[in-house]
This record gives C-alpha cells, sequence and structure tokens, in this order.
C-alpha cells in the first residue's frame, strides 16, 4: 500500500506505465480484501484501535498477488457493485471491456498451460489441460 502513484494515472489511456498500471490492480486488490474483510467481521469503520489493528494484522499477515483479479471480479461482477448498469455505456464500450476481459484470462491460460501440465506429470502421471 505504501507504493506511490503519479495522479491522474489511472485516467491515462495512452503512454500508460505498465508497473504503474500493476500497482494500481494490486492496491485495489487490497481494497477488496479489506472491504471484504469488514464485511466478515462487522467491521462498520477503522475508527477505534481496535480495529486499526486488527486491519494492521491483516495487511501484515495476508498477501494479494495479480491471479486474484480473476477471483475479485468475479464476485464484483456477480454479486455486488453492479452500478456500472445505470451508467451510460455504449455497446462498444461493453463490447470492449469484455474482449479485454477475455483476452487477459486467455493469456493468463496460456502463460500457465504448460507449467500446469507440467506439474501435473510430476504429480499425477498425465497432463489435466
Amino acid at each position: 500500500m505504501s507504493l506511490q502513484i503519479k495522479p491522474g494515472a489511472n485516467l491515462r489511456l495512452v503512454n500508460i506505465d505498465l508497473n504503474e498500471r500493476i500497482v494500481q490492480i494490486l492496491k485495489k486488490l487490497i481494497d477488496y480484501k479489506i472491504e471484504d474483510f469488514q464485511r466478515k467481521e462487522g467491521i462498520k469503520n477503522f475508527r477505534s484501535k481496535k480495529n486499526r489493528e486488527k486491519k494492521k494484522e491483516l495487511l501484515d499477515k495476508d498477501t494479494v498477488n495479480i491471479f486474484e483479479f480473476f477471483y475479485w471480479y468475479r464476485i464484483k461482477s456477480n454479486y455486488r457493485d453492479l452500478e456500472f448498469l445505470d451508467k451510460d455505456i455504449s455497446d462498444r464500450q461493453f463490447n470492449d471491456f469484455y474482449k479485454n476481459y477475455f483476452e487477459l484470462t486467455s493469456k493468463f491460460y496460456t502463460a500457465l498451460k504448460y507449467l500446469i501440465n507440467d506439474l501435473s506429470k510430476k504429480r499425477l502421471n498425465k497432463e489435466i489441460l
């Protein structure tokens, strides 16, 4: 959470710094994790010392990685934060978003397929993908 991002970086459509974008995504994943923790623990806010300590403990012991993006996206798109449906989003923007999401998912699959099958051969003596 201590990594800094330049003001307005999340609004850039061209000349995107990919490292900065990854930091933005990771920070958002941490936000989702904190929101989920609050919901599960019934914490309204982190104003009290006790709740701040709980949050600090969560951040100290827990980790986040880019793979969580797929989990949190599914949770948010299926169960929460559907207010985007009330927005005036063009069909093209909607299509472009899901096309990009599909491409990202496909690239993760391609990148990990070999590794998963290699591990599967070693442990199960067969490929699974």
